[in-house]
């Protein structure tokens, strides 16, 4: 179901952010990003500025809002979320590094940042019912336990409360490719696949795509020097789930509401192309009982053809003994042919010097 909400444009975000001067600890772009992978305040370019303004597409639903930042990452989106209207911010991320970036970087007395599992949000110690916001923008993709993370948010989502859920749209053989080529990105999943699994958590589904608004605007997520596309470029259009599955988008965003008490379980169920790969420590693991398991086959045929080895060793030595054995005999008999002819020789020497009387 489609939202009638009208067109939604993000203003300037150059003045969004104001972090707290960090502490003594130097923080490179590097030792942050895992490689790109995780986008953060220290290089402003396209990429920042496209993830940012989802924050501020979200800002507008956390007014004095309890908000849960699910994959909060380099903690600027939660600090944006928290100095522009929400009551308190809730920032959560599975990587140590992220979070201690992210508490060195942002600190407001609105705001904490900890580690914690997405897959295991109930057990971080938020009371059931206590947040009128979840907000997780370009992670679930990450996520191999979505079902989990759902069925967590739902309880810990109020009634009345919403979840914004903004996720790469896979609609095409050429985004398809471009996800799979991220070892990082576990869920390879249409917008429709998305809609499905939410639809059975939220009875309500609105869906926005995020898009640049004027044409000619040229995005490269690429570039080695920051020239990011102006904030005002940036728009959130309400759409059905048919556009979003044909329009091009950046980001498909899904603004749920009212969780279900009762949410399906069991295995997620695919209804197109979608799936999902294993996770790298999945693949570890696979990987590590392949190995295993051939190392296992190796010793075993070792030791097999070692054990082949000594019986050919003892056949080998059994048949030397007994052609030592032959050896021996054929010489006993030799001399026994040797001493039988010497005799006869003498016996036919005495039988002619009788017969001729020599």
């Amino acid at each position: 179901m489609s939202s009638p909400v009208s067109t939604i444009a993000a203003p300037d975000l150059s003045e969004a952010l104001a972090p707290t001067p960090p502490a003594q600890t130097s923080w490179t772009l590097e030792a942050v990003s895992e490689g790109g992978e995780r986008v953060t305040h220290l290089y402003e370019d396209d990429c920042f500025r496209a993830h940012l303004s989802i924050y501020q597409f979200a800002a507008r639903l956390c007014q004095g809002a309890q908000v849960l930042d699910a994959g909060s990452g380099a903690g600027y989106g939660s600090a944006y979320v928290a100095s522009h209207g929400a009551a308190f911010v809730h920032g959560v991320d599975n990587g140590q590094a992220a979070v201690a970036f992210s508490q060195d970087h942002f600190r407001l007395p609105n705001l904490t940042f900890q580690q914690a599992d997405l897959a295991e949000l109930d057990r971080v110690g938020f009371a059931l019912a206590s947040f009128d916001v979840i907000y997780s923008s370009n992670v679930l993709e990450h996520v191999a336990d979505v079902a989990a993370f759902l069925c967590s948010a739902t309880a810990l989502l109020k009634p009345e409360g919403v979840a914004i859920i903004a996720v790469p749209p896979i609609t095409n053989d050429y985004l398809r490719a471009g996800n799979l080529a991220n070892p990082y990105h576990l869920n390879i999943w249409s917008p429709r696949q998305w809609d499905h699994v939410l639809g059975s958590y939220f009875a309500e589904r609105n869906y926005y795509l995020h898009c640049l608004e004027k044409p000619g605007v040229i995005m490269d997520f690429a570039l080695t020097s920051p020239q990011p596309v102006p904030s005002e470029a940036w728009i959130f259009e309400p759409a059905t789930l048919d556009e979003m599955a044909t329009i091009p988008t950046l980001t498909a965003v899904f603004v749920v509401r009212r969780p279900k008490t009762a949410p399906a379980t069991g295995p997620i169920q695919f209804i197109d192309e979608s799936f999902t790969r294993p996770g790298h420590d999945r693949v570890v693991d696979l990987m590590g009982s392949v190995i295993a398991a051939r190392e296992s086959q190796m010793r075993n045929q070792l030791a097999a053809a070692h054990q082949q080895t000594q019986h050919y060793q003892q056949q080998v030595q059994q048949l030397e003994r007994t052609l030592a054995e032959k050896e021996h005999l054929l010489s006993r008999q030799q001399d026994y042919i040797r001493r039988v002819d010497s005799g006869r020789v003498l016996r036919a020497i005495n039988q002619f010097r009788r017969t001729f009387r020599l």
